[in-house]
């Protein structure tokens, strides 16, 4: 039995050790190559010009640093250094049995874009070798600005996706609300005479239209308007994305549209609508009516 037992010991060692060969992880013997530990990345630029911390590792432990710089790449950059950014630093020291160096990059909140620029960098070296991957890094940058009543207070070009008539487009002016997160817009859905509040969510960047009376059709009485999507509001630009708002009656909709709203600094014309007879619209049912 004694016998058996050490019998069976050794052929479970035996097989601890085959296993323990098979899973063997090789050392690397390859050369030593520096590369970006990530290869894109993206930075909102506000007002406090902030900086990011962009790293690049080496593929093997040295008993000395070693030095690379980084370079921006021109051709493939939207952004342009010294005014969309700036580079705190070009030179990346490794220090001695490590792996990991890192370089820094500050937006700049009067030069960037609101809609949104990309810097791309790349390592170079002298007498130290570079990756061929992940050599290069993409940085977006986007300007973000505060929320301020005034930037959509003025003359706009609205673009619609109508469900019902098409895509067209028209003007349309806006003036200030009742508080400081509203507006009224004159001319949308080409209802001139007729303002229209607009209310802003300033945490969210969004706005909505809520449900107001636009006008009375002769044959289904009250119509109203009011959104069903929010849309999404650039404070830099003072640009209105994705509003989607409905006009209706009881009886159904007469339209359901999808706006942009463009700022522009030409004063238009005054403002009329594009000769719909409201009087002469049909609704379209709710669905399931």
């Amino acid at each position: 039995m004694k016998a058996l037992k050490q019998i069976y010991l050794v052929l479970l060692s035996s097989l601890l050790l085959a296993a323990c060969e098979q899973n063997k992880v090789g050392l690397y013997e390859g050369p030593d190559e520096a590369f970006f530990m990530e290869t894109s990345g993206s930075m909102i630029v506000d007002e406090a010009n902030p900086t990011v911390l962009i790293e690049i590792g080496t593929s093997t432990v040295q008993s000395t640093e070693r030095n690379y710089t980084v370079e921006v790449d021109t051709e493939q950059s939207s952004a342009a250094e010294d005014a969309d950014f700036e580079l705190v630093s070009n030179t990346i020291t490794i220090p001695a049995n490590e792996t990991i160096g890192s370089f820094e990059v500050r937006g700049l909140y009067d030069g960037v874009s609101p809609d949104g620029r990309t810097a791309v960098f790349k390592i170079t070296a002298s007498g130290e070798g570079i990756a061929d991957y992940k050599n290069h890094y993409t940085l977006d940058l986007f300007k973000f600005c505060s929320y301020e009543r005034t930037a959509f207070v003025g003359n706009y070009t609205v673009y619609e996706n109508s469900s019902v008539f098409g895509p067209y487009n028209y003007p349309v002016t806006t003036m200030p609300g009742t508080d400081e997160y509203s507006i009224y817009v004159d001319g949308l859905w080409t209802l001139a005479g007729t303002p229209i509040k607009v209310v802003f969510n300033s945490r969210a960047s969004t706005c909505n239209i809520p449900e107001q009376p636009v006008f009375v059709h002769e044959t289904y009485g009250q119509a109203y308007i009011k959104s069903i999507e929010d849309g999404t509001i650039n404070s830099c630009k003072g640009s209105i994305e994705g509003l989607q708002y409905m006009v209706y009656v009881d009886a159904g909709y007469f339209d359901i549209t999808s706006s942009t709203w463009e700022k522009v600094i030409a004063i238009p014309g005054s403002l009329s609508n594009t000769g719909i007879d409201f009087n002469a619209l049909t609704p379209v049912p709710f669905d399931g009516e």
